[in-house]
C-alpha cells in the first residue's frame, strides 16, 4: 500500500470517527434540552458558509456546489449552535434564552499566527494542544428590553468573531451585561469529555446552575 493508499485509509476512518462523535453530540445537546425549561431545538452553522440551496431546475440534485467553497463549508459539526429557543419565567423573572456551541477544534481560535486563515490549517494550534468543547450560554432579560446583549441584529461573521475571541482568551466563561442592567448573558465553556456519562453531564449543568445563581440570574435552568 503506497503513502496515498494510507492516507484515505485514514481519511475513511476520519469519516467513521465524526458520525460516531456527531452522534454523541446531538444526543449530549439533546439531553441538556430535556433537563431544561426550554422545548425548541434548532441548529446554526457557524464558521463557514453553509451548503446553499441552488435554483432548483434539476429535481435530482437541489445544492449550489462551486470551486471556491471552503472544505468547511461541508462540516457542520466544526462550530454549530444548538438554539433552544426562549422561555418566560413570568413577569418578575423575565425572559430566557438559551444556546449550546459546539466548538469540535478551537485550534484556529487559539492559534497566534499572524495571518491565520481558516482555510489553512497549518496555521492552527497542534491538535495535542487544541481543545473540544461544549459551551453553555444563556439570556437573561426584562420584559420589554432589547433581545438580547451579543446576538441581536449583528452580523452573521460578528457572532463567529465573538466566539473566536472567547475561545483565544483561554477565559472558562464571559458575562455581558446591558448598559440600563435589564439584560444579561452568561456563557461558560466544558470541555467535551465531561459530558461523557450522564451523572458527569449533571455535575455540569449543577456547575452552570451555580454560575447563575452566583450572577443573580434569578432562575435556575436545569433540574
Amino acid at each position: 500500500m503506497t503513502d496515498l493508499e494510507k492516507s484515505f485509509v485514514d481519511v475513511r476512518r476520519a469519516f467513521r470517527l465524526l458520525s460516531e462523535y456527531q452522534k454523541r453530540i446531538v444526543g449530549m445537546v439533546g439531553y441538556i434540552k430535556e433537563k431544561s425549561p426550554f422545548t425548541m431545538l434548532v441548529g446554526r452553522k457557524l464558521g463557514s458558509n453553509v451548503i446553499q440551496a441552488g435554483n432548483w431546475i434539476y429535481d435530482y440534485a437541489r445544492l449550489k456546489v462551486f470551486p471556491e467553497m471552503w472544505g468547511w463549508d461541508f462540516l457542520y459539526g466544526y462550530l454549530f449552535e444548538y438554539y433552544m429557543g426562549d422561555f418566560d419565567f413570568g413577569y418578575r423573572r423575565g425572559i430566557a434564552e438559551m444556546s449550546v456551541f459546539q466548538v469540535s477544534d478551537d485550534g484556529f481560535a487559539i492559534s497566534d499566527v499572524p495571518g491565520k486563515h481558516l482555510t489553512d490549517v497549518d496555521t492552527f494550534a497542534s491538535p495535542e494542544s487544541s481543545g473540544t468543547w461544549l459551551i453553555l450560554y444563556a439570556h437573561f432579560r426584562s420584559k420589554g428590553s432589547k433581545k438580547n446583549v451579543w446576538l441581536g441584529n449583528t452580523a452573521w461573521d460578528k457572532h463567529t468573531e465573538y466566539l473566536w475571541q472567547f475561545l483565544h482568551s483561554g477565559c472558562n466563561e464571559k458575562i455581558d451585561k446591558s448598559l440600563d442592567g435589564k439584560a444579561i448573558s452568561v456563557m461558560k465553556k466544558y470541555p467535551v469529555c465531561r459530558f461523557a456519562t450522564q451523572e458527569s453531564t449533571d455535575g455540569v449543568l449543577e456547575d452552570f446552575n451555580s454560575l447563575l445563581e452566583r450572577e443573580k440570574c434569578a432562575v435556575i435552568f436545569f433540574r
